[in-house]
């Protein structure tokens, strides 16, 4: 009865083969119709199963790119909005993400004086361009707004991140560049300046704390965090790991033939995931990327705590179709640790595994392609617009849901979603049910476990407040379990010091609740 009972458990839980289905998609409208590639605009999820969507609202002047006045749009689940807030001068928004609170901080640059919804301002410098960082609480009041430009002469936000209600930020100055924390309150904690290194893009931190940033365009001495790291290419793209107190471990390069913007981040079990547009022939370590065959080319590779690749996984070389990221935010990881892309898609691509995408006209379309935590390909999704669409950022929750950005010119189409827009350009919002489940709702109506911590290195430990005997299972994701356990107490510790890093089901069985909670095991 236990194997008949575990064995439909998981293959409840991992039966998703061609689930993934378009729920909605909103649009937001804009006085826009010139090059869209000067428009931008991205997404960010909320622990209460919210999204954000932000970017322009209207368009104002131009500077290298449209700027404007602003839209901060919230979303529940279901698509319905639930506030929206404009931010009027003329700006530009880079970057967005919450914290476990639900606090929104928000990145971007600006031309003039910033004011608010809820009546405060950002004062402008008078630096001709600055870069600025708010805070909006969950109630929808400004908590704090720093202007970069009163720490940093040219500072141009690229990135950020929340760690431990800190927030991180990847900025660049010409000929260098930082990673800057600042507190819970805005107030400036440290910076991490990287001489001769023009351009920080993309951070992330792991459960640790120790920092990972990336970019481009590091002269053959660039030095990162006080310490120099030479190279002989003459461009290159690089990934480098800061421990806790900001000292830097290793710097990894890979050749470039010009100055790129790429992105990082890391997954569930604590590997650095990289990514970003591939223009050429380079080599990640010990990997060799062979670069576009046709058009255009991308790179996602996956490097452990100590600088060594995993794997890499580029556009297939075929000379039918090719692919690009999204240039904001292209990647997320799902609680199951796959990898999901965003970007667009000309053409016909076979991506192997039997995933194959196409498009009419060899006209660009939006696209999302789903790779396993192995770099094999799971499934992809093109979206059909009538002349130009392309998705700009992504953003998963922990249910497995997925959210895109894009940008669209007359309707955008996804499985049976769709929406014409009034405007030439304008931006949509569409959420992706994957398909996934952590299956706790399923085995019980209360959830009387906490389990921490999670990710798991040595010991994981259980809080129950039920009394009597509660039972313990440790599963595969096969459903081959690997530890076995009854105990009674509030608290229950169990050794996983052995088990190999990895995802894993955790079942808890008492007299009255049944609760499958997912574990990750990092011995990295």
């Amino acid at each position: 009865m236990k194997t008949i009972f575990t064995l439909i458990l998981f293959i409840f839980l991992f039966n998703t083969a061609n689930s993934q289905t378009c729920e909605w998609i909103r649009g937001h409208e804009t006085n826009y119709e010139m090059n869209p590639d000067m428009l931008r605009y991205n997404v960010c999820t909320a622990p209460d199963g919210a999204v954000w969507h932000g970017g322009m609202k209207s368009l104002v002047e131009f500077y290298n790119e449209a700027m404007g006045n602003l839209f901060l749009a919230q979303f529940d689940g279901n698509g319905n909005l639930l506030q929206e807030y404009e931010i009027t001068g003329s700006a530009i928004l880079r970057g967005m993400v919450t914290d476990s609170e639900g606090n929104l901080y928000v990145t971007g640059e600006t031309l003039n004086t910033l004011h608010f919804w809820d009546g405060s301002q950002l004062n402008y410098n008078n630096n001709f361009i600055e870069g600025f960082l708010l805070k909006v609480s969950p109630s929808g009041t400004i908590a704090w707004a720093v202007n970069l430009s009163s720490f940093f002469t040219n500072a141009v936000p690229e990135d950020l991140t929340v760690y431990q209600d800190h927030v991180y930020l990847a900025h660049s100055e010409w000929s260098e560049s930082n990673i800057t924390e600042f507190d819970v309150n805005g107030n400036l904690v440290r910076s991490i300046q990287q001489m001769d290194v023009p351009l920080a893009t993309g951070v992330a931190l792991d459960q640790e704390g120790n920092i990972y940033a990336c970019g481009s365009c590091s002269d053959t001495q660039g030095v990162f965090g006080g310490v120099p790291f030479p190279t002989t290419l003459s461009y290159s793209m690089y990934l480098v790991k800061y421990n806790q107190l900001g000292f830097p471990q290793w710097v990894k390069f890979a050749e470039d033939i010009t100055c790129t913007k790429s992105k990082v981040t890391v997954d569930k079990i604590g590997r650095i995931i990289w990514s970003g547009p591939l223009l050429t022939e380079a080599i990640f370590d010990t990997l060799t990327l062979l670069g576009p065959s046709w058009g255009s080319d991308f790179f996602v590779t996956a490097f452990n705590a100590e600088g060594q690749v995993q794997w890499g996984f580029e556009v297939p070389q075929v000379l039918t179709g090719n692919a690009n990221l999204g240039k904001f935010k292209p990647i997320c990881v799902l609680p199951d640790n796959s990898i999901s892309i965003a970007g667009s898609t000309r053409g016909v691509v076979d991506w192997g595994n039997g995933v194959v995408t196409s498009t009419e006209e060899f006209s660009n379309q939006s696209l999302l392609l789903n790779l396993s935590s192995e770099a094999q390909p799971d499934w992809a999704k093109t979206g059909l617009a009538d002349q130009y669409s392309q998705v700009v950022g992504i953003d998963g929750d922990d249910d497995g849901n997925l959210y895109i950005a894009g940008i669209c010119h007359g309707t955008i189409l996804f499985d049976t979603c769709s929406y014409t827009g009034i405007s030439y350009f304008y931006p949509f919002l569409a959420k992706f049910n994957t398909g996934l489940s952590t299956g706790v709702t399923l085995f019980s109506q209360e959830d009387r476990f906490t389990v921490y911590p999670n990710p798991a290195k040595n010991q994981l430990k259980i809080e129950s407040d039920l009394s009597g005997q509660i039972l313990i299972s440790l599963c595969t994701l096969n459903g081959q379990e690997v530890f076995g356990k009854s105990g009674n107490g509030r608290l229950i510790t169990i050794d996983v010091s052995s088990l190999p890093s990895g995802i894993y089901m955790l079942k808890l069985v008492s007299n009255s609740s049944v609760s499958v909670k997912k574990i990750f095991i990092s011995q990295g």
